[in-house]
């Protein structure tokens, strides 16, 4: 019997993969940096064994004896080290097959016209999620030109069921004006949870296809204006749309591909990290440095400071404030499809959602949450 192990299986895909391959009876490990979010899988009564990527000397004792290893992993602080430590214990221990999850956004903000298959070339544009993505592709390639068959799957956004991307949305939906971009015409690409499961299995069974990108969305394209007013409908509200252009958003693609820096800078000066970092000697003064040069400003300029880092940036129209860098908006402006037709032709991938099944079960689990109107 083929043994897999999972890494990362406390996360929202490692957890539903998991439960996937207990309910049918496969051999497997749930391998993860801690327990609190394995509430999903701790439920079925596998044990799930800690595994630090950091730790290169603990790797090989966890993977040893397993055929296949999927990496659910998401790792995008650490993703030097602990990545290479996991593809050199890999490689070391001669493992038959290695399933990555990779994503769609390696592809960049705006991505080109010859993306909609897999040939297209990646170009991340400057985002840096999308950048540290590529970079870990990349790697993952090098393992399979030393001889372990590797497998690259690249969903979009992944909704369903305790996604965060589908509770974001449902937040967004709830909290008022929605901007449309171009008419929500554009195609969303996204990817329903379960499909992706069934995805890295295809993966597991097939006895080829390694070595390449695989896209994983929807069998056929669905506009953005449907997902959000599908999400609307099982929520039981109605969205209010407020049109708004590409040509408004794209300046806000800047803005997110300085998520991350503005991410950081927001914890530097939180009041938490301000705490804990004065317990260090070196950062301590540095910080009394940079802390004393911020309270030397105005409290306009430093109220200013503050401001911009505030998520999200909005544009006033019609006298109101619009979200237009968030994620849900800035994704509108992505024009192409990413068909996964070579998922299906050469692993033999067939999803058991469609989009309207698919709905189903969000509009299931909406209800089990508490998070319709009525």
């Amino acid at each position: 019997m083929t043994r897999i192990a999972v890494v990362g299986a406390s996360g929202f895909v490692g957890s539903a993969l998991c439960e996937r391959l207990f309910f049918e009876g496969m051999a497997f490990t749930p391998l993860a940096r801690g327990t609190n979010n394995a509430a999903r899988i701790s439920r079925l009564g596998i044990p799930i064994q800690r595994l630090d990527l950091v730790q290169r000397e603990t790797i090989a004792d966890k993977l040893a004896g397993h055929d296949v290893v999927v990496n659910c992993a998401y790792d995008f602080a650490g993703l030097g080290d602990g990545f290479d430590n996991l593809l050199h214990t890999v490689k070391r221990l001669r493992t038959i097959k290695f399933i990555h999850l990779s994503s769609t956004s390696i592809y960049g903000l705006e991505p080109k016209p010859d993306c909609i298959t897999e040939k297209g070339q990646p170009d991340p544009q400057g985002w840096d999620y999308a950048a540290a993505k590529l970079r870990q592709d990349e790697a993952a390639f090098r393992l399979h030109r030393n001889g372990i068959p590797t497998y690259i799957l690249c969903p979009g956004n992944i909704v369903g069921p305790y996604s965060v991307f589908t509770i974001g949305l449902a937040e967004m939906l709830r909290a008022g004006r929605m901007p449309l971009v171009d008419g929500g015409g554009n195609p969303s690409n996204l990817t329903h949870v379960d499909n992706l499961v069934e995805a890295i299995l295809a993966a597991i069974h097939c006895n080829g296809g390694a070595g390449e990108r695989y896209f994983v969305t929807e069998t056929r394209p669905v506009a953005w204006r449907k997902v959000f007013e599908d999400h609307a409908r099982v929520l039981g509200i109605r969205p209010e749309f407020v049109d708004v252009t590409s040509a408004q958003v794209r300046p806000f693609l800047a803005a997110k591909r300085r998520v991350q820096f503005k991410h950081r800078a927001k914890v530097l000066i939180s009041p938490d990290f301000r705490r804990l970092a004065r317990q260090l000697p070196v950062v301590g003064a540095l910080y009394g440095l940079a802390g004393s040069t911020f309270h030397r400003l105005s409290e306009k300029s430093q109220n200013r400071i503050r401001e911009r880092l505030q998520w999200p940036i909005s544009l006033r129209q019609s006298g109101e404030a619009l979200p237009m860098n968030s994620r849900f908006v800035t994704a509108q402006i992505r024009a192409h499809y990413h068909s996964p037709n070579k998922l299906a032709t050469q692993l033999g991938w067939k999803p058991p959602l469609n989009h309207e099944a698919g709905m189903e079960t969000i509009a299931e689990w909406f209800k089990f949450a508490g998070l319709t109107s009525g």
